[in-house]
């Protein structure tokens, strides 16, 4: 039996709308929303396909009113603050499917959104495996250059998925670790670019080859939040061209495969 949430004057409870309780209402939502007052005491439940979002206006809600926003859908939900509102948060105001929290406000204009806690970290690790004593390829200068991803070494990331070594990421927050070697190209370093927005999602170390027959590798880290399903490259950069191996000479030891580029991708929201 549904409980008579939120109570007004004169309401007769049955016992087992008593019980009910502990059982709070559900605002399933299939489109992107704006929070009302009866919201409160409430979940929203967030079940889109694409990204969406969850607006707080101001002045609709008071102080200690508390609402659940959790979401079921595909589609990352953003937790959304509108004019004039401020909404505080150590953890993520985007949610990824199945991720959720609770709003508990302030004021009118101010709220804290505390994150559900044990959500759980996936990963994915792809690199470029190569035949022994096979070369990781010609570089070409002064230019960012996608690197070669050819081998899925894990992939638990639901909705990722790689193809001519270009990366799919579904919304979240992301925390990614990669490297890649250079031969002979003097001055280098990588990213992760994000070929659907034409922007850098993470820049690498600045390298420097001293000599000649030297091989280095750049390394990049850094955390990022998309809020729909984006495309990704690691790209290299050199300031000085070198064919066959300037994307790293073999190690040549029989029987060991070669592996150059290698990128390790968290979401953690």
């Amino acid at each position: 039996m549904a409980t008579p949430f939120p109570f007004v004057s004169g309401n007769t409870l049955l016992a087992s709308q008593l019980n009910a309780i502990t059982t709070l209402p559900i605002n399933d939502q299939t489109a992107s929303y704006v929070a009302l007052v009866g919201d409160v005491g409430k979940r929203i439940v967030m079940n889109v396909a694409s990204a969406n979002t969850v607006t707080i206006n101001n002045s609709i809600f008071g102080v200690g009113d508390q609402i659940i926003i959790a979401n079921k859908g595909a589609g990352a939900t953003t937790v959304t603050a509108g004019a004039g509102v401020t909404i505080n948060t150590a953890g993520s105001l985007v949610l990824a499917q199945h991720a959720g929290g609770t709003l508990v406000f302030a004021s009118a204009s101010s709220a804290t959104f505390f994150p559900t806690s044990g959500t759980s970290i996936t990963s994915a690790i792809f690199n470029e495996t190569q035949a022994s004593n096979t070369n990781g390829g010609s570089s070409t200068a002064a230019t960012f250059t996608k690197r070669t991803l050819n081998t899925t070494v894990v992939n638990n990331i639901t909705g990722c998925s790689i193809a001519s070594s270009v990366i799919t990421l579904p919304a979240g927050s992301y925390v990614v670790t990669a490297s890649a070697p250079t031969y002979e190209g003097t001055v280098f370093r990588i990213r992760l670019q994000n070929t659907t927005d034409s922007t850098t999602a993470a820049l690498g170390t600045s390298e420097y080859n001293l000599s000649s027959a030297a091989q280095g590798r750049a390394f990049v880290s850094g955390y990022f939040t998309i809020t729909g399903n984006k495309n990704f490259e690691l790209q290299n950069y050199v300031s000085v061209a070198r064919a066959n191996t300037g994307f790293g000479t073999p190690s040549n030891i029989a029987s060991v495969s070669e592996v150059y580029s290698t990128i390790q991708i968290d979401k953690v929201a």
